[in-house]
């Protein structure tokens, strides 16, 4: 689907409204830019997290490396099928259910071209949302099913070990997640990458966020240098999201990061979601913990929902 906009790309660059970007295609060891860290010592992960605006690359997570495999199989799959089997799920808006799209959430409002298809989709309560998943590949459902439940029992094992460095009991966030969410990006060869981004510069909305990916593309920006994280394919990379920075009064960060292209391979980045009920968090948060609640924040959070909370506070900045 992404060809079609290579040629709205040349017209632009034509009428002058698209600049070029010079991407920042290093890679840099993973204990730079991304730690890569186990679940076993609570300690270690919470303090690494909490004294970190990185991603880390998780191993030793639990979620086999099957399944991985699988899953990355899978989505090669739904992609590269025909488009008429992708068309019961295509759609221009972006709202509750199913939907695959290409370029961003707006496209008339961009100021850059989006060089990728996206499909997302809601995981959790399995039994209400995965009747309206694709039905092509067959085993899409039975298979997806299973990685979003051991991505759901390893996500709350990671918000456990944060939660203890903030002072909270084992299993809070297990009453106040309400959304689990999927967004599959997948990024085509661009003919030319400096002509358009895989996804601009932004922080993640929600609470805490979950990537997998098969090819070199994601980067985090580090003093104002863009630096890249080499994937692992059996680690999961893990970012605190806006949610997390808003609720811990900033004492946890979100990492500002984007996804840059090539022009010789496909990238395809399989991410999970969590986002809680903002009123259970409020409503349950404990005293003792309290003074991370700053009133001014309430009132920004208490009463959005998550797709506006996406419009109004993810933040997309353009660098070149």
């Amino acid at each position: 689907m992404c060809i079609r906009y290579y040629f709205i790309l040349l017209l632009e660059i034509v009428r002058k409204k698209t600049r070029r970007f010079r991407h920042c295609l290093q890679g840099y060891s993973g204990d730079q830019s991304s730690k890569r860290i186990g679940l076993k010592s609570s300690n270690k992960f919470s303090k690494l997290v909490k004294n970190s605006a990185y991603f880390n690359s998780v191993i030793n997570h639990g979620v086999s490396e099957e399944l991985m495999a699988d899953i990355r199989v899978l989505y090669n799959e739904f992609f590269n099928m025909p488009i008429e089997d992708k068309l019961s799920v295509y759609s221009e808006n972006f709202g509750k259910g199913c939907s695959l799209y290409t370029s961003g959430l707006n496209k008339t409002k961009e100021d850059v071209r989006l060089w990728k298809d996206t499909l997302k989709h809601e995981c959790h309560p399995l039994d209400k949302h995965s009747p309206s998943w694709p039905e092509k590949p067959a085993r899409y459902r039975e298979e997806v099913g299973k990685y979003t439940v051991e991505v759901r029992k390893m996500g709350f094992k990671i918000l456990d070990m944060i939660g203890e460095g903030l002072g909270l009991s084992e299993g809070y966030f297990v009453e106040v997640i309400q959304e689990q969410l999927m967004a599959i990006n997948h990024y085509p060869p661009c003919p030319d990458p400096s002509l358009a981004m895989g996804i601009v510069a932004h922080t993640d909305p929600n609470l805490i966020t979950f990537l997998q990916q098969d090819q070199y593309g994601l980067q985090i920006q580090n003093d104002r240098i863009w630096m890249g994280i080499d994937p692992n394919p059996n680690a999961f990379v893990v970012n605190l999201g806006h949610q997390f920075k808003i609720i811990s009064n900033e004492k946890l960060k979100s990492a500002e990061h984007r996804g840059v292209l090539n022009s010789t391979a496909s990238r395809t980045s399989i991410v999970t979601f969590f986002v809680p009920d903002l009123h259970d968090v409020f409503r349950t948060w404990p005293s003792s913990t309290n003074h991370f609640l700053v009133m001014e924040h309430r009132s920004i959070l208490i009463d959005s929902k998550y797709n506006l909370f996406f419009a109004n506070h993810v933040k997309y900045k353009i660098r070149s």
